[in-house]
């Protein structure tokens, strides 16, 4: 019997050429905090790893931080923001963004984004909706109905009300063109599993830019590092 897998927008299997290159790191000790020739090595491929992350999203490489996968990553995203920010999210994101938001209740005003019957947020719509708002958080491709929103119009708004805009490109990096520098976006996540690459590995890209949400971002990841 021969098997189709149908749910690459769940997961996708690793390309080959992605194994192939993570076959010599499996068969060698690498610890890249280590100040020998191994760890040195091992510690130049993060870098490099880091790198090719941040120039698919359009990132800075020190903006990048690595994580378990998307989920992760969204968690320390809105974990950082500061208590009493008052935020606006689109009412079709990720669990792990809805869930994190409902588990800071209480500590944050969270108000939900008007959207079209055909998922796409209105950006004028979007934009009267901002107002008063510190941070927006808007998927660029959703996860389960593939919509893919205005994001240039989207950061547009956000730019003129001076809200920070939080993304999640996990469906989209690698798909679309996703720039997060033009986009002045403040945070971000993706996931390898996405992207024919393994599973358990991730990011969170953070701007310089916005210095309290660096800060929150530099506080929280210290306790991962």
């Amino acid at each position: 019997m021969t098997v189709i897998y149908l749910d690459h927008q769940a997961t996708t299997a690793p390309d080959p050429r992605v194994l192939e290159a993570m076959l010599p790191w499996m068969s060698r000790p690498a610890n890249p905090h280590a100040t020998h020739a191994f760890g040195r090595a091992a510690a130049d491929a993060v870098e490099t790893a880091r790198g090719q992350i941040a120039a698919l999203v359009g990132a800075h490489p020190q903006e990048v931080f690595l994580t378990s996968g998307a989920t992760e990553a969204a968690n320390i995203a809105i974990r950082a923001l500061p208590t009493g920010s008052r935020v606006l999210v689109s009412p079709i994101e990720h669990a792990c963004v809805i869930e994190t938001l409902a588990a800071r209740t209480g500590d944050l005003d969270v108000a939900v984004a008007p959207i079209g019957s055909d998922g796409v947020l209105d950006a004028d719509q979007f934009a009267d909706t901002l107002d008063g708002r510190d941070v927006a958080i808007v998927m660029a491709v959703n996860n389960e109905i593939g919509t893919v929103q205005p994001m240039a119009e989207i950061a547009a708004a956000c730019r003129l009300v001076d809200a920070s805009l939080l993304t999640d490109v996990s469906q989209a990096a690698g798909r679309i063109p996703v720039d997060l520098s033009a986009w002045d976006a403040s945070g971000a996540w993706l996931s390898s599993h996405k992207i024919y690459g393994p599973q358990g590995i991730g990011g969170c890209c953070q701007s310089n830019a916005n210095r309290s949400l660096h800060d929150a971002f530099r506080s929280l990841t210290a306790t991962f590092s």
